[in-house]
């Protein structure tokens, strides 16, 4: 594969501890590695209350002595599921985030706009909670590459009329009855969280009724 056939975030796997010693290129890391273009970096901050210019996310990435704010570090931490601590010192945990949560939080959005359209939260609360319809559609489309972070989970809960937490909670049976009902459907809604193509879906159920034959 040719380096501009590569995504963003294939690119930036191939990048050594080496050149991730500076702040600098560690918020480049971050981004690259979510497959965000730096527009959509912005954006996603913009949607937790930070304002950072084209020009100043530019310097972010790529001059050392113009080292963000530590609200901006944490920023870039909350949207990327980087660790504060390894973007300011590249050293301890890379991640924050619970990839538990992320599955869950991507099934139990995915589960939420499969719902009637008068049950899904309404485009203009979801604004008016701080998210965009791009960060919704990048969460949607890009379940795992975009992290669905607190601020996303909590405003989501709210435009849709949910309990705090709701959105981490790991799929029940919602009313349904049955054991092989309730593993179909929740298998269905893993399947469009991850994009999963037929074939995958199909191994996928294969390997649980393995697990779990009953």
């Amino acid at each position: 594969m040719s380096r501009k056939n590569k995504t963003i975030a294939q690119r930036s796997a191939s990048r050594s501890r080496k050149e991730l010693s500076s702040i600098a290129a560690r918020i480049r890391y971050a981004r690259e590695f979510r497959n965000m273009e730096p527009q959509a970096l912005r954006a996603r901050l913009q949607d937790i209350g930070l304002s950072v210019s084209k020009q100043l996310l530019h310097r972010y990435e790529t001059v050392e002595s113009r080292n963000p704010s530590l609200s901006i570090i944490d920023g870039i931490a909350d949207v990327t599921g980087f660790s504060p601590g390894w973007l300011l010192f590249g050293k301890g945990q890379v991640f924050t985030e619970d990839p538990f949560t992320q599955i869950v939080r991507a099934v139990n959005l995915e589960y939420l706009y499969r719902q009637p359209r008068q049950e899904r939260p309404a485009p203009a609360a979801l604004k008016a909670a701080g998210v965009s319809a791009e960060t919704l559609a990048q969460a949607r489309a890009r379940p795992f590459i975009v992290s669905i972070d607190d601020h996303f989970a909590r405003a989501v809960e709210h435009a849709a009329g949910k309990p705090v937490g709701w959105l981490d909670a790991p799929p029940d049976t919602r009313g349904r009855r049955g054991r092989a009902k309730r593993m179909v459907d929740t298998l269905e809604l893993i399947g469009e969280a991850l994009k999963l193509t037929e074939p995958q879906r199909r191994a996928l159920t294969g390997m649980l009724k393995t697990l779990n034959p009953d």
